[in-house]
């Protein structure tokens, strides 16, 4: 491992269909340090990992996820021919070959959520969103579990809103993100991790703030 740890955005999204098993057996090849996935509860309470609300960007379905059974988004064929993995399936195809991001995008509780990832190493996993309340109570739950605030923007207080929930890590925007942000995370006791660097200019300036985690489209560029 480098100074800074490689995470690959929803797998290998620039080489493989965002979001399924072989972007991320394409990043782990690729050699990453971690992988981002992004997950919804589907209608029948399993975690599916998928991106947008509904599956008009990537199939020929339009569908929002939270009203699909398992059995129902089991049926759509993505883009790629492949069908939408659910939370532990992706879990299993990553194993402990990388960290595993999960970013919660909708859910409605997160008991299920806790008892799967209680079969997990603590450490093999961290817990992201942009809802910040998702977080606190993930950790009300499970106060072990590791937590990243993301955020677009630099916030008067810088990383406080992340300390008060007692996260882990604090994600901003490569493009919202400056030398006092990243400082005050650190300060703070936290790390940052920055996304989404794909552009030369981007990952230099991840480097060049000491960002802990850089995220990227094509992660063997970082």
């Amino acid at each position: 491992m480098s100074k800074y740890i490689k995470i690959g955005h929803r797998g290998a999204m620039g080489y493989k269909l965002e979001n399924t098993l072989p972007s991320f057996e394409h990043a782990i090849a690729l050699g990453v340090d971690a992988i981002e996935l992004d997950i919804h509860q589907c209608k029948t309470g399993e975690y599916l990992v998928f991106h947008d609300d509904t599956t008009e960007r990537l199939s020929n379905s339009n569908a929002k996820i939270a009203d699909l059974t398992l059995q129902e988004a089991k049926q759509i064929r993505l883009n790629n021919g492949q069908t939408i993995p659910t939370l532990q399936e992706a879990l299993e195809c990553i194993s402990n070959k990388a960290i595993t991001c999960i970013e919660v995008k909708k859910a409605n509780e997160f008991n299920s959520l806790s008892k799967l990832m209680s079969n997990y190493n603590t450490d093999s996993f961290i817990y992201f969103s942009f809802n910040h309340h998702y977080l606190a109570e993930l950790k009300k739950l499970q106060q072990k579990h590791q937590t990243c605030a993301l955020i677009v923007g630099i916030p008067f207080n810088y990383a406080r809103f992340a300390s008060d929930i007692n996260a882990n890590y604090v994600a901003p925007n490569i493009h919202h993100a400056n030398q006092e942000f990243v400082d005050d995370i650190y300060k703070r006791g936290m790390k940052p991790i920055t996304w989404t660097c794909n552009t030369n200019d981007e990952i230099n300036k991840a480097k060049q703030l000491g960002f802990w985690g850089i995220a990227g489209n094509y992660p063997d560029r970082i």
